[in-house]
């Protein structure tokens, strides 16, 4: 009888342990839940607050567009020189001259389709134009490029003169205005 008592007394003992560990394993999880919760509560008030500033935000660019719609279009300028400096600085392998010269080339062509040139009546620079202008010559500049690289008509390339001009980068301005001049002496 005794090693039944024993025995019996053995297997209370060693199912109380495991009821014991199985509890504090459960106030573990409670707690690891608990902080889960706190953490996903903060995650999503700033998600709600972040989407409130965007709304915010797009609400007022979507204002600033309404009233200048010339200024819609240079987003897409905006696009084309994100693109182009993805494509020359980012890629991580080396592009050719060639390609960097079209990608350029594309860049310019694309500010240059908001700025008819000071020829026309309405020559005047739409606002925002500026900041955009200073980017391509920027990344002209980091590239080692020339006007003669950047694949343009005789037009174009005085257009992107004037508008260089504009923003006091008058070496960039010099360059195209002679690349103009070399590819057609009879325009003005």
């Amino acid at each position: 009888m005794e090693d039944y008592t024993l025995a019996i007394i053995t297997l209370l003992f060693a199912l109380g342990i495991i009821f014991f560990t199985l509890w504090i394993k459960h106030r573990n999880l409670l707690k690891q839940r608990r902080r889960i919760v706190e953490k996903l509560g903060f995650v999503k008030e700033n998600l709600s607050e972040t989407s409130n500033k965007l709304d915010l935000l797009s609400r007022g660019v979507d204002t600033i567009l309404s009233e200048t719609p010339k200024v819609r279009g240079l987003l897409g300028v905006h696009q084309s020189l994100e693109s182009a400096e993805a494509l020359l600085f980012n890629q991580g392998i080396p592009i050719s001259n060639s390609e960097s010269c079209a990608i350029a080339s594309h860049a310019a062509k694309s500010i240059l389709n908001h700025y008819p040139g000071n020829s026309n009546e309405n020559g005047n620079i739409i606002p925002g134009l500026h900041p955009l202008v200073e980017r391509l010559a920027s990344m002209l500049h980091q590239s080692d490029m020339m006007a003669e690289d950047i694949e343009l008509s005789a037009n174009e390339h005085r257009r992107l003169g004037e508008l260089f001009y504009a923003i006091n980068r008058t070496d960039w301005a010099a360059d195209c205005f002679i690349r103009a001049n070399d590819l057609d002496p009879e325009d003005e």
